[in-house]
C-alpha cells in the first residue's frame, strides 16, 4: 500500500495508491474519486462544494456504525494525482471537524507529514494562480462558517425553506459523533 495515514487508531485510514485493494476479512476500502467530484473550468480542480462535503460526512459516519463493517479497519483510498489527493484528505478533515467536533488544525494534523505535499487549489483563471488555497486555509473557512451559521440560527435567523438536514449531522449547532469519537 502507498502513502497510509492514521485518522482514528487502528480504525479509519487514509491512503493514495496506484489500483484498489481486495477487499479484506479485516479492511474495508473505498474511493470517492469518480462520486464526489469537482467540475474546473481550467486548471482548478477543488475545493469540493458544500454538497460533496455533507455526502461524504454521512457516507463516512454510515460506514463507522454500519454492523457488517464493525470488525473491519476502514480505508479511504484515493488515486496518486495531486487533485484526488487534495480533495480527499479535504473531504476527510472536513468529516473530522463536523462529525468529530475537530479544531482544523486537528483535523489536518494528521496529514502534515504527506509528502509530496499537497497542491494548493488555484482559481478558476486562465492565468498563473495569483494566491495559493489550501486544505488549511479551506478547513479555517469552513470552521468560520460554522460558527456563523450557529450564530444565525440561535438568533432565530433561519430563513423559510432552509433545511438542517442539509447538513451531515442534522443542525449545525451540534455535530453528530460516531463511533471513537472521543470529543463531545
Amino acid at each position: 500500500m502507498g502513502e497510509k495515514v492514521e485518522v482514528i487508531k487502528d480504525r479509519l485510514y487514509w491512503t493514495c495508491i496506484r489500483t484498489a485493494p481486495v477487499e479484506a476479512k479485516d479492511s474495508h476500502f473505498f474511493c470517492t474519486d469518480d462520486t464526489l467530484t469537482y467540475d474546473p473550468y481550467y486548471s482548478d480542480f477543488g475545493p469540493l462544494n458544500t454538497a460533496c462535503v455533507c455526502r461524504y460526512c454521512r457516507l463516512l459516519t454510515a460506514k463507522l456504525n454500519d454492523p457488517s463493517l464493525a470488525n473491519k479497519v476502514i480505508f479511504h483510498c484515493c488515486r496518486q494525482s495531486a487533485d484526488t489527493r487534495a480533495n480527499s484528505v479535504f473531504l476527510i478533515c472536513t468529516w473530522l471537524q463536523l462529525c468529530q467536533g475537530k479544531t482544523p488544525e486537528e483535523a489536518f494534523r494528521p496529514f502534515l507529514g504527506l509528502r509530496p505535499g499537497l497542491m494548493p487549489y488555484r482559481d478558476a483563471s486562465l492565468g498563473p494562480s495569483t494566491f495559493q488555497l489550501t486544505v488549511p486555509h479551506c478547513l479555517a473557512g469552513l470552521e468560520r462558517a460554522e460558527s456563523k451559521a450557529a450564530k444565525h440560527a440561535h438568533m432565530g435567523g433561519r430563513r423559510d425553506g432552509e433545511r438542517c438536514e442539509d447538513w451531515p449531522n442534522g443542525t449545525p449547532e451540534k455535530p453528530a459523533r460516531a463511533p471513537g469519537s472521543t470529543n463531545g
